[in-house]
């Protein structure tokens, strides 16, 4: 599915989320350590936490705090889950662009899904 979504950082937890506009979360389900995928009654991928992100990334706080644009990508299913983001900060007047992109093994708890959303 494409569509809205709303990207926030969170500088004190360094936590990313993502959840898409208009979608109906129903429960959360935690693929590993620092993975959270929201779901709807579907079981469908309908929004994601990243904890550590900062730490996971290796993009600093700093700039994550500062996204101005992004693009996201994910694809899930039974068997594996992808992340991918582009992101554009701004610091000091100059732009910074930041790629993070992450797989894990799926989990037969989710149905198969796919975000692509941008701002």
């Amino acid at each position: 599915m494409s569509g809205l979504a709303k990207l926030d950082y969170d500088y004190t937890t360094d936590s990313m989320y993502l959840r898409e506009k208009n979608s109906k979360y129903q429960k959360s389900i935690q693929i590993n350590n620092n993975l959270i995928l929201d779901l709807n009654s579907e079981n469908k991928v309908v929004g994601f936490e990243i904890l550590n992100f900062s730490k996971d990334s290796g993009i600093k706080k700093e700039i994550l705090r500062t996204i101005t644009n992004w693009k996201v990508i994910l694809v899930a299913n039974s068997d594996i889950i992808k992340i991918t983001m582009n992101l554009v900060s701004k610091i000091r007047n100059q732009e910074q662009n930041s790629t993070y992109a992450t797989d894990t093994l799926g989990t037969s708890l989710i149905k198969e899904s796919s975000l692509m959303v941008t701002a």
